[in-house]
């Protein structure tokens, strides 16, 4: 009894010790490039193309300038989805002149952002995340 105690002992402790490795393995970073979707630029209010996203993380860039040197303004993005539906507000700032930034968004489809500004010029890059394709042995 007792060897057999010790046989499924060593058989669980070698199945867990297995599994621990697959979930390591699961969870380290994989490896990709950011690949430009959309870039598009403005001023005052504004709505993108719609864009669409394939992989599942993409992020969205942007960067303004005062319109008037010493004259500051303000932006809101609002991302939707292609059927109207609300995804994010990235950004929203106030009394700003020069200002860049970027966000990270998860979900794959097709959407836009609307921009809400005044007295900046805009810039919005969409950038998504595509992952190496494995190497082959």
């Amino acid at each position: 009894m007792a060897i057999a105690y010790r046989i499924l002992l060593l058989a669980v402790v070698i199945l867990f010790t297995d599994c621990k490795k697959e979930e390591r393995e699961a969870r380290a970073p994989t490896a990709g490039q950011w690949h430009t979707v959309m870039n598009t630029e403005g001023i005052g209010e504004g709505k993108t193309e719609l864009f669409t996203v394939e992989g599942g993380q993409w992020r969205v860039r942007w960067q303004t300038l005062p319109v008037k040197e010493g004259k500051e303004g303000y932006i809101n993005l609002w991302i939707y989805s292609e059927e109207e539906l609300f995804v994010d507000r990235p950004v929203s700032s106030d009394g700003i002149g020069y200002t860049e930034g970027e966000t990270l968004v998860n979900g794959s489809g097709a959407f836009y952002i609307n921009v809400g500004s005044e007295r900046l010029t805009w810039k919005i890059t969409v950038e998504e995340f595509l992952e190496e394709s494995p190497a082959s042995d």
